[in-house]
């Protein structure tokens, strides 16, 4: 369930690492206080400030955004509500050096920020 929220937890997948781990179908089954660790940080990361809400469409929303030569990264917030994040890395499949990265992060923020 914690992954449905993933695009609200920065670095989700760092975190959670651990516990994905165990989904693999050669990974032995081992819980022990990393994965309980993470578990609670996950945990907390849902629960704690910021929460999520809803939107209020009759205010502004901001974009902001991030580019470099490996990678892009954008953030779609509204002042007093949580940020929802997009990340892309060269590897996703995008030569992110065909422009200055402006283009590219406006372009994935529009159509994955929604």
């Amino acid at each position: 369930l914690a992954s449905y929220y993933r695009k609200f937890i920065r670095a989700f997948a760092d975190k959670a690492h651990p516990l994905t781990a165990l989904t693999r179908k050669s990974a032995e089954w081992k819980w022990g206080e990393e994965q309980r660790d993470v578990f609670k940080c996950i945990k907390n990361c849902l629960i704690t400030r910021p929460v999520l809400g809803y939107p209020d469409f009759s205010r502004e929303f901001i974009i902001y955004t991030d580019a470099s030569g490996y990678g892009i990264g954008a953030v779609l917030a509204q002042i007093q509500l949580p940020p929802q994040s997009a990340d892309l890395a060269e590897s996703d499949g995008q030569d992110l050096r065909k422009s200055d990265g402006v283009e590219v992060v406006i372009a994935y923020t529009s159509k994955h920020l929604n």
